[in-house]
């Protein structure tokens, strides 16, 4: 079983609090004041999770009633919790309000959907606004898990695990039941590096994207163990980076040097969000350094991987980001391929990233230090207003279709032997009109537990049920 090793919660610069969570934490979406003197959790940040561990009546069942199943899951639950509460600057706390054994319930490979009504019904989970409940089905080998793209913070959710899961799949699947889809990568045909991308993406361009492709955030493909940040686009839109971390670049005729530290840092810039005032098309800069949770990346540097017929390189430099679809989802921007054919995810030192129309330029001046320099130059005659990504939709039910999408692969170049192959990374999370549930491969084999797809709100509904457990942990804030 996976043991998950212990995040860096408290880092050089950290402010340390001592709290004790009744239950667990949630943001408005907006900039929360911060906690008061006491050190209790203020009740807008609190989201409470409620564990349910079942089997699937057709494979072995335990003969403990399921406690070491609770037990395997609670840890994994609360090693993703912890990231949030990190990745959230403190604005979501996460905690566990319950745990229930309701055994018989489950499938491994069935029709979850009715599993999970069941399950609910049995414990008695009545969903609403910042709650969680998580099925675990513990007898399976493991399998997808699916979790909920919902209209922001507040929404609650539902997360369905075959098998126990891990950390890395719970902060995943906890991302989408906080209004995030995935993290990927713009792929543009032939020398392009910026355009739109196809219609089934809801724009007009040539463009393709690599759903999962971005392995630097936690939105991202993932494997079991890590637990990887969340990118500075839906930090910054949710409020959970404070204004003076970031720069903002916009207007026509601008021409700024910024220098930005890695995106981990506790002080200092760390991001820059600049916008094309030709289109209204807003990019934001980060530096990503092997540092904090960007250390524990697996072999990231120079790590050759495939997306969408492009050879794609790993490595830390310079990221340049870009909302895609309905606004939940980001996209990384490559460089250009180069003499060996293959486009850099990451931007270094003498090079220049253009909008496709030219009215915005990204200079990296300079990498080194820990820091690097930015000149960031606009043109044009007018000032356009600044397009905030477009407001996720609403969350459906267990009914609509999954738009295609396979669910979260392996990351091919990482994986063992045993993972599947990257055709299941071809999917996209396209948008429609209501948000949708998608699927994970199995990956139990191999030891590699991914979390899941472009999910569908599911809220489901019963009797409520639940007891408060309190425990005393370290937070970790950004200032």
């Amino acid at each position: 079983m996976f043991n998950p090793s212990p995040t860096p919660l408290a880092r050089t610069g950290a402010r340390r609090a001592t709290l004790t969570a009744l239950v667990v934490a949630s943001s408005a979406g907006l900039a929360i004041s911060p906690l008061g003197a006491s050190g209790a959790v203020a009740a807008e940040k609190k989201h409470p999770i409620t564990i349910a561990v079942t089997t699937d009546p057709a494979q072995p069942q335990p003969g403990d009633d399921g406690a070491a199943y609770i037990a395997e899951v609670k840890k994994s639950v609360l090693a993703a919790a912890e990231l949030w509460s990190d990745e959230s600057d403190g604005h979501v706390e996460f905690s566990i309000e319950a745990t229930r054994w309701a055994p018989g319930l489950g499938t491994c490979d069935g029709d979850r959907g009715h599993a999970r009504s069941e399950v609910s019904k049995a414990i008695g989970f009545t969903g609403g606004p910042r709650k969680h409940l998580i099925v675990a089905v513990g007898n399976c080998a493991g399998g997808s898990a699916t979790g909920t793209v919902t209209s922001g913070p507040d929404s609650g959710g539902a997360i369905y695990v075959p098998g126990l899961g891990s950390g890395g799949t719970y902060a995943h699947e906890l991302g989408h039941n906080l209004g995030f889809g995935h993290a990927g990568v713009l792929v543009c045909p032939g020398g392009t590096v910026d355009g739109s991308l196809t219609a089934d993406w809801g724009e007009k361009g040539t463009c393709k994207g690599s759903e999962y492709g971005d392995a630097w955030d936690v939105q991202g493909a993932t494997r079991s163990w890590m637990f990887k940040p969340l990118s500075s686009p839906n930090r910054i839109r949710l409020g959970w980076l404070p204004a003076d971390r970031y720069q903002v670049v916009k207007g026509a005729g601008a021409d700024q040097k910024v220098t930005i530290r890695s995106r981990d840092n506790e002080s200092g810039l760390v991001a820059v969000q600049a916008t094309d005032p030709a289109t209204g098309r807003t990019f934001y800069v980060e530096l990503s350094r092997p540092v904090d949770r960007d250390k524990d990346i697996e072999n990231p540097d120079g790590r050759v991987t495939e997306a969408e017929g492009a050879k794609l390189r790993r490595g830390y430099g310079v990221r340049i980001l870009r909302y895609a679809g309905k606004g939940t989802s980001t996209m990384v921007v490559p460089t250009a391929a180069g003499g060996d054919g293959v486009r850099n995810l990451y931007w270094s030192a003498g090079e220049t990233f253009k909008t496709a129309d030219g009215g915005l330029r990204i200079e990296v001046v300079g990498n080194d230090g820990g820091q690097a320099t930015l000149r960031i130059k606009t043109t044009g005659d007018a000032e356009q207003p600044l397009r905030a990504p477009a407001a996720p939709v609403a969350g459906s039910n267990d009914h609509t279709p999954a738009h295609g999408d396979k669910g979260d692969p392996a990351d091919p170049a990482d994986a063992p032997t045993a993972d599947p192959a990257p055709a299941a990374d071809a999917a996209g999370e396209k948008p429609a009109a209501t948000a949708s549930e998608a699927s994970t491969p199995n990956l139990a084999q191999s030891g590699t537990d991914l979390s899941a797809g472009v999910i569908g709100l599911v809220l489901v509904c019963a009797g409520a049920g639940a007891f408060l457990i309190g425990r005393t942990r370290l937070l970790r804030t950004r200032r």
